[in-house]
C-alpha cells in the first residue's frame, strides 16, 4: 500500500473515531492526510470505499493476530481458547471496530455487510479446523463442524454487535470463561 493511501487511512479511521461515519467528509480527510482531495479519488470511489478498505486493513491485521496467537497452540482445545480470547481482546479494543461501528452502527454494518459475509466465512473455516482437530485428537464429540462453528462465530459475533451497539451487560473478557465451559460441555465427549 502506498504511503498516501495508508495516510488517507491512518486519517480516515482518526475521523470515524472522532466525529462517526456519517459527520467524517472526504474533505477532512483529506486535510487531515495532507493530500488533495483528488488524490483520495484517485485510490477511492467515495467514503464508504474508504470504511471498506478500513474493514478490509483492520479485519486482516485481526485474524492474523489470532492465527498468531493460535499457532503458539498445539492442542484444539488450546487453540479454541487463544482464539476467543484473542479475537475478544483485538476487535474490542480495535479503533474502528469498538468505536466508529459503534457511533453509526446501522449505515456502517449496512455497508459492511459483504465483507462481513467474506470474514464470517473465513472465521468458520477456522473454527472448523479446530472442531475437527479436537475430533481427532479423541476430546471432542462427533458433531456437524459446520453447523458447530458457524454457531460458535455467531456467538463470538454477539459480543461484538452488543459492543457495536452499546448494549453490553457484561465485558466479554469477563464472560470468556462461561464461553469456554459452555463450549467445553457441549463438545467433550461422553
Amino acid at each position: 500500500m502506498e504511503n498516501k493511501q495508508v495516510r488517507i487511512l491512518n486519517a480516515a479511521l482518526e475521523r470515524f473515531n472522532h466525529f462517526g461515519f456519517l459527520k467524517t467528509t472526504v474533505d477532512e480527510i483529506a486535510k487531515q492526510a495532507q493530500v488533495g482531495k483528488g488524490t483520495i479519488y484517485s485510490y477511492f470511489n467515495n467514503k464508504e470505499d474508504i470504511l471498506l478498505a478500513l474493514v478490509d486493513r483492520e479485519f486482516t491485521k485481526g485474524f492474523t493476530v489470532i492465527a498468531e496467537a493460535m499457532d503458539q497452540e498445539k492442542t484444539a482445545i488450546g487453540k479454541l481458547k487463544k482464539m476467543l480470547q484473542t479475537s475478544i481482546d483485538y476487535f474490542h479494543t480495535n479503533k474502528l471496530v469498538s468505536k466508529v461501528m459503534a457511533m453509526d452502527p446501522g449505515l456502517v454494518l449496512s455497508v459492511i455487510t459483504e465483507k462481513n459475509r467474506e470474514y464470517q466465512k473465513l472465521s468458520i473455516a477456522g473454527i472448523k479446523s479446530i472442531l475437527e482437530q479436537g475430533q481427532r485428537e479423541g476430546v471432542f464429540r462427533k458433531v456437524d463442524t459446520e453447523r458447530v462453528a458457524y454457531t460458535i462465530d455467531s456467538l463470538i459475533r454477539s459480543f461484538h454487535y452488543l459492543n457495536y451497539l452499546g448494549l453490553e451487560i457484561y465485558k466479554p473478557e469477563e464472560m470468556l470463561d462461561s464461553i469456554l465451559d459452555l463450549l467445553s460441555l457441549g463438545l467433550n465427549k461422553r
